[in-house]
């Protein structure tokens, strides 16, 4: 996961990195080439003097054994000079360098060439500067110049200025991204009645961002509290109801010899309607608890539990060609909360008969799970891989809340509902 602290210094060094590094190659540049320059501007400085002198005495200096030499011809040119470079191509005026190492490659010379027609007779000048390294390296180790020294110098500023960017930007990273952290570490507590204050939130943005995720975070509450009451307000409203329903219909059972067949069938139905409310209304009763009451926890049969359920749901698959059939691999009972146990398997039964057509539903009794599967229809493949209706949202929020697994893995013939009570198989 990207840093923000890690990001702006990773840019910011990088391009200080690369602002230093192109200013120490201009300096060393400048300074090498300041010294080329140099030597050509003086060689242009005698060559104007041996012009000037050639015309007003019509005869050349003599130059023999200096630095700087001026001749007339190829021909009275030393060999090595001549050689050195293609004389016919010179353009007059320009200055033109050789780096001419010796056989033995003991030494070399720095070579400098031009040609420049005399505008007394018109006759081609050849002039030629010659610096040998060795000597030049000697001078430079006796008598430092000073403009090595400032190019040192230069290089020590670039340095010291390095160092001053390091802690400026190390400053301002710091200023910037401290409250950023501090905006994040408040955000992971989500703490409304202490925000952090605008002192150390610092900039604007993050004061709008600040007061913006407290308002939502505020909103956000106030509807889960509209929706926890809600649901305790409508879970005892209903009870009245079904409680005088109930009743109703035991009155209706007590007398059944006098009821026809028809009337028996309508008051069984009443009873397993009854039954699913009572379910439904205990699932959101429990739900709506902002803090989650200790569940007792009891001795659980699941073959017979489940065996209980497969029959009380039984009346849906009644009128269709399914068949049910239970395999019990438990050894026994296992400690379990009674109550979302029954609602957990209420549902996943139930969903399993109504979204099965034809076929075989199989159910699997595991030591500590179950594993449902029933074959899928058409109007099930239109239906949410993970569940139907409010039944299995409420059996997905008892998992996560129990800790236990819940899953679903669909074929194209298939649906699997796997629950277990402890890790997945």
């Amino acid at each position: 996961m990207i840093n923000i602290k890690r990001d702006v210094y990773l840019f910011l060094f990088g391009l200080l990195f690369l602002l230093v590094t192109a200013y120490s190659i201009m300096v060393s540049q400048s300074y090498y080439l300041g010294l080329e320059e140099s030597a050509k501007y003086e060689m242009l400085y005698e060559m104007r003097a041996v012009e000037k002198y050639y015309q007003e005495t019509g005869t050349l200096p003599n130059t023999k054994g200096r630095t700087f030499q001026v001749f007339s011809s190829l021909d009275s040119m030393p060999t090595h000079f001549r050689q050195s470079f293609d004389w016919q191509a010179f353009e007059p005026g320009e200055i033109y360098e050789h780096y001419l190492i010796a056989d033995d490659k003991s030494n070399a010379h720095y070579l400098y060439a031009s040609t420049q027609e005399a505008k007394a007779n018109g006759n081609m000048l050849y002039f030629v500067t010659t610096y040998d390294e060795s000597l030049y390296y000697q001078l430079l180790e006796s008598d430092i110049p000073e403009s090595y020294a400032q190019f040192n110098q230069a290089l020590l500023i670039s340095g010291a200025l390095l160092l001053a960017v390091f802690i400026m930007v190390r400053w301002l990273v710091y200023r910037l991204t401290q409250p950023v952290f501090r905006l994040a570490k408040w955000s992971s507590t989500i703490d409304t009645q202490a925000p952090p204050s605008q002192q150390k939130l610092r900039y604007q943005e993050l004061i709008g961002l600040a007061d913006t995720l407290t308002q939502s975070i505020e909103r956000e509450r106030e509807s889960i509290a509209r929706e926890e009451t809600f649901l305790k307000t409508a879970s005892h409203e209903l009870r009245t109801p079904i409680a005088t329903i109930s009743a109703s219909n035991e009155l209706i059972e007590r007398d059944k010899e006098h009821l026809s067949p028809s009337q028996k069938r309508a008051t069984n139905r009443i009873n397993r309607a009854i039954a699913n409310m009572n379910n439904l209304i205990t699932a959101l009763l429990w739900l709506s608890r902002k803090e989650q009451l200790p569940i007792q926890v009891s001795k659980v049969d699941l073959k017979k539990l489940i065996n209980e359920l497969v029959e009380s749901n039984r009346y849906l698959i009644e009128r269709k060609a399914v068949e049910v059939e239970i395999h019990d691999d438990s050894a026994g009972e296992i400690g379990l909360p009674l109550e979302l146990t029954q609602i957990t398997l209420t549902n996943l039964v139930r969903n399993a008969f109504q979204h099965c057509t034809d076929g075989q539903v199989t159910i699997r009794v595991f030591k500590d799970g179950v594993l449902i599967s029933n074959p899928a229809t058409e109007q099930s493949e239109e239906s949410s891989p993970t569940g139907f209706g409010i039944g299995l949202t409420l059996v997905e929020k008892i998992c996560h809340q129990q800790n236990w697994f819940l899953g679903f893995e669909r074929s194209s013939s298939m649906y699997v509902t796997e629950l277990m009570f402890g890790k997945p198989r």
